[in-house]
């Protein structure tokens, strides 16, 4: 019996050395799967954020150059204001739009007759 006793201690020990191993080994595999997966969803996601980084700076650049376009056509209704205001602009539209004249002055106007010919 002691021999049979000692015959399972060894069956025994080598079993539970080959089922440690085993499972160590098999732990080491589900922790190495798991520890891919995470790094697999952390890629992902830095891609997405990183995606959408890039489709604001595009959409921050295009403002800009609206913006940029909007204050050249703000100046240049800005000066055309100015002109408009000014007397000079005043008496041009009052001459040729009203057909107004100045004291003293005298409007020429050409006959059909001499355009014709």
């Amino acid at each position: 019996m002691r021999a049979n006793k000692r015959a399972r201690k060894k069956n025994s020990r080598q079993f539970n050395q080959r089922f440690r191993g085993r499972f160590l080994t098999m732990r080491a595999g589900i922790i190495a799967l798991f520890t891919v997966l995470i790094f697999a969803v952390i890629l992902v996601c830095f891609l997405r954020i990183r995606q959408r980084a890039s489709d604001y700076q595009k959409t921050i650049n295009e403002l800009s150059t609206e913006i940029q376009q909007l204050k050249e056509t703000n100046n240049r209704l800005e000066e055309e204001m100015d002109n408009i205001n000014s007397d000079e602009y005043i008496e041009k539209t009052a001459r040729e739009r009203l057909g107004m004249v100045k004291e003293g002055e005298y409007i020429l106007k050409q006959s059909k007759e001499s355009t014709e010919e």
